[in-house]
């Protein structure tokens, strides 16, 4: 267990007001949600409603909202979520408790962020950086981490870095385990996605995504460590995109089954991405009936990705498939939108790009 969750454990023993030492608990909730340990936080939740009834509109209210909204963004990233994290605000607002406005107006802007609302999720990162005048390290090390994560989304590699040193401070002087394993993880997603897109493209970065396999095995191993629950289908997601990039097909081919078989709402986005990875596999395997017949079965649904970088790698696989298959028409059809779509994701890095120097501006490099 972290030092973060001792550290309220005592604060709670310690507490003689006895809404204080319900609002304890609800943060206490919150950061077991933020561990993976859904059930437990889902138990404590209960608990706590019945108190926030009990005991009307007031800070608790808010915290009760705020953990809601943590276990629904922690089982799925869920979008619902961003709804509780608002009603949190609200909330903490009303009762006058800065601390929390401050945390939950942190969490609604990666909500934003999740969302590709670049515009709103500045606003909140500057708003919740104004709210958090002692310097809290939660609150900190939660917005540096998403200014570093859409850093790394906007290929600002330099000040990424600068972010994740300033969360690794954060979460080191809270003992706030969580929010380590949360930037390993962002990182290494980060990471895995330009290395896939690279390598649809042909520009295969074999040495670099050893070294970020080892980071998701660590990751992985962590998790299971801790017991998380949460999104487990992260980290096997994450190492197959890496074995495929080093051509270790065999390896990756049971990954991607395991991932696409959970069918999770929070990688449904990533689907025909996902799939069409594992097609590029069943295509080096010798599988090349069945690779042709999922490509094409998948093709229809790419032009629809949200994200320009997904569509830009899943055409880009599409082309290289589909010349493989002997269809040059296909294939060339695709490699103009693959193109296409990767002239959009760098437009889109720039419009991110400028909403961060918002940011940056307001808060400070």
């Amino acid at each position: 267990m972290s030092r973060l969750i001792e550290r309220l454990d005592a604060a709670i023993a310690a507490a003689i007001d006895p809404v204080q030492a319900e609002c304890l608990k609800a943060e206490r909730a919150a950061t077991l949600a933020r561990s993976g340990h859904l059930s437990e936080a889902r138990f404590a939740l209960r608990g706590l409603r019945v108190q926030a009834q009990r005991r009307g509109r007031h800070a608790l209210a808010a915290w009760v909202a705020f953990v809601g909204a943590m276990v629904a963004h922690h089982e799925a990233l869920s979008p619902e979520a961003n709804a509780q994290f608002r009603e949190a605000v609200d909330l903490a607002r009303e009762a006058g408790d800065q601390r929390l406005e401050a945390l939950a107006t942190a969490w609604l802007a990666l909500g934003q962020f999740n969302a590709r609302q670049f515009a709103e999720m500045a606003t909140l990162l500057v708003q919740a950086g104004r709210l958090d005048v002692q310097g809290d390290p939660i609150v900190r090390g939660r917005i540096s981490l998403i200014r570093a994560d859409a850093c790394t989304l906007a290929a600002l590699d330099g000040a990424a870095r600068r972010h994740y040193l300033a969360v690794r401070e954060a979460a080191m002087l809270a003992g706030d385990t969580p929010l380590l394993l949360a930037m390993a993880y962002n990182r290494a997603t980060g990471r895995t996605d330009r290395l896939d897109l690279l390598d649809a493209f042909g520009d295969r970065r074999e040495d670099e995504a050893r070294v970020v396999l080892v980071e998701a095995q660590s990751c992985s191993n962590l998790d299971r460590g801790l017991g998380n629950e949460g999104l487990v289908t992260v980290a096997p997601m994450l190492q197959a995109r890496l074995l495929t990039v080093m051509q270790r097909w065999g390896e990756a081919l049971p990954l991607f089954d395991s991932v696409l078989a959970r069918q999770e709402a929070a990688l449904s986005r990533m689907n025909p991405h996902l799939r069409l990875d594992r097609a590029w596999c069943l295509w080096h395997l010798g599988e090349r009936q069945q690779a042709e017949a999922e490509a094409r079965a998948v093709a229809p649904e790419v032009p629809d990705q949200l994200d320009a970088d997904d569509r830009a790698a899943s055409h880009a696989r599409l082309a290289a498939l589909l010349a493989r298959c002997g269809d040059s028409a296909q294939a060339a059809h695709h490699r103009e939108a693959a193109e296409a779509a990767l002239a959009a994701f760098e437009h889109f890095q720039a419009g991110l790009a400028q909403a961060l120097a918002r940011v940056d501006q307001a808060l400070g490099e």
